[in-house]
């Protein structure tokens, strides 16, 4: 996007025939390269930052915890939220288990309200 920006702004600075902007080949070229790099190094601190600044160091080394039975504690799962998952498991394509849809919105049957 960097490079589209420098290369349209060189565009309108000059007057109204196509290549008539200040700069002019090499130096429209390495405007274009330079301002790419530069993007380039700004958008990878930028995640860096992100991700130091949100990553968290949870040791899970010594978890007992299997995925069922986690996912009787937390029913929304991977498959669970996913609706291309439940349908495929409703009408029995790759699947034994039918997979129940969970949605926070709704109640499952039989819940108290």
């Amino acid at each position: 996007l960097a490079g589209a920006l420098v290369f349209k702004a060189n565009q309108l600075s000059g007057g109204t025939d196509l290549g008539s902007g200040v700069l002019q080949e090499k130096a429209l070229i390495a405007a274009i390269v330079g301002a790419v790099v530069i993007h380039l190094v700004l958008h990878l601190a930028l995640l860096r930052w992100a991700i130091s600044a949100f990553a968290t160091d949870v040791d899970r080394s010594e978890s007992t915890a299997t995925y069922e039975d986690t996912a009787k504690l937390f029913p929304a799962t991977y498959f669970s939220v996913n609706p291309v998952h439940c349908l495929r498991s409703k009408y029995g394509i790759n699947q034994k288990e039918e997979e129940q849809f969970y949605s926070p919105l709704r109640q499952p049957p039989g819940a108290a309200k």
